[in-house]
């Protein structure tokens, strides 16, 4: 039995609960790899590691990505893959494909400038940390198909297969009595990222034909693509700016990291969760919507919002548990009063993450700057007014008020969709 033919006998909620929980093993091994790094590396070597793969190469990434993801997702999902259409889709894929090859040519060269300047770090480690995080982004495009074509689950198994050959090839080395350093690892990643790489390219074959080079779908595409990158833009420097922003105002170390286990480790991994899953369904309600099955639409989004509720409940009665896994001396005891105020956030971030897609797939992008834009002047204001007052509390309150505010602005802007769409509807006939 074929993956697709076994799709067709379970429901939809089946491979849900599948891709978050290879999610969830995803997050356990990824702790245990961040395990290894602090034990097997020395020092510098971590602190380089951080340096490059946490700030400089998301830098780059802001500028390089330039939303192929979300392209190709859009295409799949508003174009049925068939016999009529299957050149169009060749020829897309195969244009985003190079271009993505293009990229990587344009952030060595730039990283590669970066690292002259300023000397962070041994160029050549710095560019295998780069082919690394490289290879994901070139995978996404295949996530991008699995998502619009109703099998992520496939994706998130592969993406689990490649990060345990990482930890168990890791972990390998060390118990061989082997000296591992940074250029080990970074060679490991390279290719336990190709393995998911190739395996995605084969399970995803029949979705992506190749075809010819197009330039004109990039000048089709031009304007999205631009939009979109000045989105990441703003959203990449607004989330920057809280640590940055608590340091000019003089919280001390012990503050900073107290917010970071909070908002970082405790609340951004843990709602990723929920996340996975909200492009294939913004897919599913895209489609519902263009069928004019209204009815259909209306229950995914209860469901939705049934799960946000569910999901909130589980994540306030097991947070502690966790806290005491990543803090078990409790060396930052303010963490968990931040975490509750946080996780009310949870109840519209599933929410979020599925009308940002949808903003794409009805080609309105320019409403997600708009809200980038506004969400990030208004954060950063919160910012300087609260966190003198209240420290790293207020900037926890100004961070909630931004996510709820993100997500009336993104309601009543798809409302303007529906109406829109269901007016169309209504002067064809």
């Amino acid at each position: 039995m074929t993956p697709l033919s076994f799709q067709r006998i379970l429901s939809p909620q089946f491979f849900y609960l599948i891709q978050m929980s290879s999610k969830v093993v995803f997050l356990a091994v990824g702790l245990l790899l961040n395990r290894w790094l602090i034990t097997n590396l020395s020092t510098s070597e971590y602190a380089t590691y951080n340096v490059v793969n946490d700030s400089l190469i998301p830098l780059v990434f802001v500028f390089l990505t330039l939303s192929l993801t979300s392209l190709i997702q859009k295409h799949y999902t508003n174009t049925p893959f068939d016999a009529e259409h299957r050149e169009s889709f060749a020829n897309l894929w195969t244009t985003f494909f190079i271009i993505r090859i293009i990229t990587f040519f344009v952030g060595s060269v730039a990283l590669s400038i970066i690292n002259a300047i300023f000397d962070l770090a041994d160029i050549w480690i710095i560019l295998l940390l780069f082919t690394s995080q490289f290879i994901i982004l070139l995978d996404w495009n295949y996530r991008a198909v699995c998502d619009a074509t109703g099998r992520a689950w496939m994706f998130g198994l592969g993406d689990v297969f490649a990060k345990i050959c990482i930890l168990g090839i890791a972990y390998g080395l060390v118990w061989t009595g082997i000296a591992v350093t940074l250029t080990h690892y970074g060679i490991i990643l390279v290719g336990g990222y190709t393995l998911s790489l190739v395996t995605d390219m084969f399970f995803q074959r029949k979705f992506t034909p190749w075809g010819r080079f197009d330039i004109t779908i990039i000048t089709q595409n031009i304007r999205p693509i631009l939009t979109l990158t000045a989105t990441s833009i703003v959203t990449y420097f607004y989330l920057f700016s809280f640590q940055l922003n608590l340091q000019i105002l003089g919280i001390a170390e012990t503050e900073i990291n107290t917010f970071s286990n909070a908002y970082n480790r405790l609340f951004l991994t843990f709602v990723s969760i929920p996340a996975i899953i909200m492009p294939n369904i913004a897919t599913r309600l895209t489609q519902s919507l263009q069928k004019k099955d209204y009815t259909k639409a209306k229950n995914i989004a209860w469901a939705i919002g049934g799960f946000s509720i569910c999901y909130f409940i589980a994540y306030q009665a097991g947070v502690m548990i966790i806290l005491n896994i990543l803090d078990p001396e409790s060396l930052y005891p303010e963490t968990l009063p931040l975490v509750r105020i946080l996780s009310w956030g949870i109840l519209v971030y599933p929410t979020i993450h599925l009308l940002g897609p949808l903003f794409i797939f009805f080609h309105k992008e320019k409403y997600e700057l708009i809200v980038s834009i506004i969400l990030a002047i208004l954060g950063i204001t919160l910012q300087f007014s609260i966190i003198p007052i209240w420290g790293i509390t207020g900037l926890v309150y100004s961070i909630l008020l931004v996510t709820f505010t993100d997500f009336f602005l993104k309601v009543i802007l798809f409302g303007r969709i529906i109406q829109g769409f269901k007016t169309q509807s209504s002067t064809k006939q």
